[in-house]
């Protein structure tokens, strides 16, 4: 999976945490130390009877945290001081060693006080890697880290179906892989551009982009660049987002509207013509009217019929590979329907 080292870490914290696990762990460190200290009291001597028992402080309190690492202090303490310190007499150390105790306790206290703010720390740390991966893997868009080398180093769920590679064969690979082969040259040179002087901003502004599938082909794409830290090094983040649906929308629209601006002009002209016969010499104000209002009327009525052009168009496909048939009907609606004006605006008088 994709945040697979942290998630690791925090399992291994969580384990830490059972007290169980840490007393075991402070259990038998501190057997081992002893054993350790035991075997090796002729080489050592009984000046430093504590040597062996601070490793043994160090890992409880690193893997087993506050708790941890107060009972491997203490069963050190108890074991030194039983089996490695002289007594003055049966029951009582002497002032020496009774110092050299509590001085070991003071500073195996210590180490476990640093130990546990660094633990926590790391697990902060593991934490906050976690929720940035978390949320990188779930994000609708497809998301691309890629490094200060122009490598990428992590993608999400959706960039696999988006650019039809699987994980394992992005990650590595520069990031030109999935750039259209006539631009890749120039996008290296932005990329450098880029991480040289980071900021958020959209790529490319003012210009449409397009993003190269595994299988060759090409879509419309927006790309939005961030500039993060991504395992404690520089890298950009980009948030790919598929604009095909919205450009042949787009399409769609500029079709209808210059269908609109085609049918609005082919009217007023047949108007502009209608006017023009009707108001000749010969006729009287009221025969003009009269007729006037008669071929507008008809112009009306001619309008009401399903039309044509408009419904042709509207049960075409949305796919690219339609969208020119669609073209052809309604431009030979327009066509039909201009023609049918002038016939009706040049009737005789």
């Amino acid at each position: 999976m994709f945040a697979e080292a942290a998630t690791s870490a925090l399992v291994a914290s969580t384990e830490r945490q059972r007290p169980i696990v840490s007393l075991a762990l402070a259990i038998g460190a501190v057997l081992l130390a002893a054993s350790v200290r035991w075997l090796a009291g002729d080489w050592l001597g009984a000046s430093i009877p504590f040597l062996t028992f601070f490793p043994a402080v160090l890992v409880s309190a690193f893997v087993g945290g506050l708790w941890g690492g107060a009972v491997a202090t203490v069963l050190s303490a108890i074991v030194a001081g039983y089996l490695f310190l002289e007594p003055t007499s049966q029951s009582m150390l002497s002032v020496r060693s009774g110092a050299a105790l509590l001085g070991f306790v003071i500073v195996a206290a210590i180490i476990v006080f640093v130990i546990v703010l660094l633990r926590q720390a790391i697990e902060t740390i593991a934490a906050q890697e976690q929720n940035q991966r978390m949320l990188i893997e779930s994000a609708p868009n497809g998301v691309i880290v890629v490094g200060a080398d122009g490598l990428i180093v992590g993608v999400n769920a959706r960039s696999e179906t988006l650019f039809g590679y699987e994980r394992a064969e992005l990650i590595g690979k520069y990031v030109e892989v999935l750039v259209p082969g006539n631009i890749r040259a120039a996008h290296v040179a932005c990329r450098d551009q880029f991480l040289r002087a980071p900021q958020t901003r959209p790529m490319g502004a003012g210009r449409d982009l397009c993003a190269r599938r595994r299988d060759g082909s090409e879509f419309p794409v927006e790309i939005g660049l961030n500039p993060i830290r991504w395992e404690g090094r520089r890298a950009a983040l980009a948030t790919v987002t598929d604009i095909t649906e919205r450009k042949q929308h787009e399409e769609r629209q500029a079709i209808l509207a210059r269908e609109l601006e085609h049918r609005v002009g082919n009217m007023f002209a047949v108007i502009l013509a209608t006017i023009r016969r009707t108001l000749t010499r010969g006729r009287s104000i009221a025969e003009a009217e009269q007729l006037l209002t008669q071929r507008i009327q008809l112009l009306a009525d001619a309008r009401r019929p399903p039309r044509p052009s408009h419904s042709s168009f509207m049960n075409c496909s949305p796919t690219p590979s339609s969208m020119a048939p669609c073209r052809a009907r309604a431009a030979s609606s327009l066509s039909a329907g201009t023609s049918k004006h002038k016939a009706l605006a040049g009737f005789s008088d």
